[in-house]
């Protein structure tokens, strides 16, 4: 007797009809011939495992492109047992030599659509990297020389984006960033990204001499969005820095503390805050009468007399000696 659970999974196991009494005794790990006696009682749809290797036999032949000795060598076979199976099975095989040759014109075409690498294409035909190397330098092919031409063709296409008015992202998205990467190492085209973010700078330096950095921050040009935008103005004060520009000379690095005024309008401050208890209210408005303006050349306000006032109290400032 079988046990139920047995038969359901030998059920199951057989359901698609293409294991053999061998797969059924070896998941089942029991005899051959116990498992051919299980698949009789339970009628279970087996194949022998002759008729199994024949069947795999003509799937691969099926292109009418393969040898005797590709048979063999694909199945672990002698060359004079698949000779012998050749009539039986009515196999579409080719000569030895016409065999090669229709094999090396499919290989090249592989190589030539440059999808696979020689040991990709080689594990296809049963070959080593080497055979494949050997089968494309006899055939005068140049890989080499074929990319090079594909690159060269899409390095001209990529500059007519460009003068298009295609942005780095677009054009990043478009020819993926492996491409682009290519084409520069084989110095086809230049840094793209370098080359785009130079021109950006060197037009925000520009614009910086008569605009406010804010302005620029929030333009929508598409120039000065090209690699990418900026989004904050100490990025706008760095770039024109860089570029040899500054809108404001006598302002250093505020993040390093101090203040950049003049000392006078320093001293002036602190005189009239501590001996005469003035407000920075109406010290500010005093520097406003005087004609007294800030070093961006805006009038003095009461927040801008407290931080100055702070930094000349702590003496912060480390270029001055106050």
């Amino acid at each position: 007797m079988i046990p139920n659970n047995i038969k359901i999974k030998m059920c199951k196991f057989c359901k698609g009809g293409d294991k053999t009494i061998e797969d059924v005794a070896k998941r089942f790990n029991v005899s051959v011939s116990t498992a051919r006696n299980r698949c009789q009682l339970l009628h279970l749809p087996v194949k022998k495992k002759v008729q199994k290797l024949n069947e795999g036999i003509i799937e691969f032949c099926k292109d009418g492109d393969k040898t005797v000795e590709d048979v063999a060598k694909r199945f672990n076979m002698s060359v004079s047992t698949v000779r012998y199976k050749k009539d039986d099975l009515k196999l579409d095989v080719l000569p030895k030599e016409i065999g090669k040759v229709k094999r090396n014109a499919r290989i090249l075409k592989l190589v030539e659509d440059d999808e696979l690498t020689y040991k990709e294409i080689g594990e296809l035909f049963g070959v080593t990297r080497q055979a494949v190397a050997g089968i494309i330098l006899r055939s005068g092919y140049s890989r080499w020389d074929s990319r090079r031409k594909k690159f060269k063709a899409i390095a001209k296409n990529i500059n007519n984006d460009i003068k298009l008015g295609l942005t780095y992202k677009e054009i990043n998205e478009k020819y993926t960033y492996s491409t682009l990467a290519n084409l520069t190492a084989r110095n086809l085209l230049p840094s793209l990204f370098s080359d785009l973010l130079e021109k950006r700078n060197r037009l925000i330096t520009k614009k910086y001499k008569g605009e406010i950095a804010k302005s620029i921050v929030q333009s929508e040009d598409y120039d000065l969005n090209n690699p990418n935008g900026i989004n904050t103005l100490s990025g706008v004060y760095s770039i024109s820095s860089k570029n040899g520009f500054k809108k404001y000379p006598k302002i250093g690095r505020r993040c390093d503390g101090g203040t950049f005024e003049d000392k006078k309008i320093l001293r002036y401050i602190q005189n009239k805050r501590d001996k005469h208890g003035w407000t920075f209210k109406k010290i500010a408005e005093k520097l406003t009468r005087l004609g007294y303006k800030t070093l961006t050349g805006k009038e003095f306000d009461m927040p801008n007399v407290v931080y100055k006032y702070n930094a000349y109290k702590k003496n912060k400032y480390k270029r001055l000696n106050y």
